[in-house]
């Protein structure tokens, strides 16, 4: 079982077959408009039989009972490629890669159209939510960590009209949004699965390829090998797209940066048993920030 704040998930059993159960927990709106999302998607890939159909798990069934949405899905026996609290256990091998591109290639194809105003969109309001949500908490934080020139640079952002106009272009490609190792499970039989379509939204098209990316930077021959199928049959990124392409692997890295240091006091005071792993982690993303930070 798996319990978060916005659902609970949990493998049933009925006339000795298993199942996958997910049930929304929060009654607010947005948490509902989620959970529609991943219907609206599966009721699509069901009509369509798209490429993406042979990595995703059956949807068997949607609804509301007793005032709780759930999703009930088939059950994959098998593994998970990764660890959500430890973001260094990864078991991608290098055959899994190919596969990997292929998933995002498919799920790109995906039309934004078909969710209408309810799917979340990684426009500058996002990236802007995104590095400086709480920032005023944690301004006194970063000094510690980054010179003043580096700061004054991460707040230009917020004026720079080149980079807002080329997000709201850009964000025309529908996205996993939380495309991750702990994601994918590899069954018993082979077979590569996605799941966990909650948080999915309409973004550039580099955005899953670098929540993966940044995900596995405990990986860096994962890493190399990722971009460079990636990019193996592709046309040369323009200029702009290459910006794009930085400013989202940046914003990917920082995030976790401002996370930790966000609750870095919490941790300490709450005696978290993996403090000092996370303290390691973290000053190996903020040299991964800071090197990004220097090509924009």
């Amino acid at each position: 079982m798996d319990q978060t704040k916005s659902s609970f998930s949990a493998l049933v059993q009925k006339n000795g077959h298993n199942y996958f159960l997910k049930i929304r927990l929060l009654p607010n709106e947005n948490e509902k408009k989620r959970f529609n999302n991943v219907i609206l998607l599966f009721k699509y890939l069901k009509d369509k039989q798209t490429s993406l159909n042979k990595y995703t798990p059956n949807l068997l069934d949607a609804g509301e009972e007793a005032g709780l949405d759930y999703l009930l899905f088939d059950y994959y026996p098998g593994t998970s490629l990764g660890s959500r609290l430890f973001h260094d256990v990864i078991y991608f091998q290098m055959d899994d890669i190919p596969k990997l591109i292929d998933i995002l290639r498919s799920i790109a194809q995906i039309p934004v159209t078909i969710f209408g105003p309810s799917l979340l969109k990684a426009d500058f309001l996002f990236f802007r939510h995104l590095i400086f949500a709480d920032s005023p908490f944690v301004e006194k934080k970063l000094a510690l960590f980054f010179t003043v020139f580096e700061i004054d640079k991460i707040k230009s952002f917020l004026e720079n009209k080149s980079l807002k106009s080329l997000l709201e272009q850009s964000t025309d490609t529908f996205a996993h949004g939380d495309f991750q190792p702990p994601n994918f499970i590899k069954t018993t039989d082979g077979k590569l699965l996605l799941v966990d379509f909650d948080n999915c939204l309409a973004a550039n098209r580099f955005y899953d390829l670098l929540y993966f990316y940044n995900h596995a930077f405990r990986k860096p021959l994962l890493q190399k090998m990722l971009l460079k199928y990636y990019f193996k049959k592709g046309k040369k990124l323009t200029e702009e797209e290459e910006y794009l392409f930085r400013f989202t692997s940046f914003a990917a890295s920082f995030v976790w940066v401002k996370v930790f240091l966000n609750k870095k006091d919490w941790y300490r005071k709450m005696k978290v048993r993996d403090f000092s792993w996370r303290e390691r982690i973290f000053q190996k993303r903020l040299a991964i920030s800071k090197a990004l930070l220097k090509q924009l």
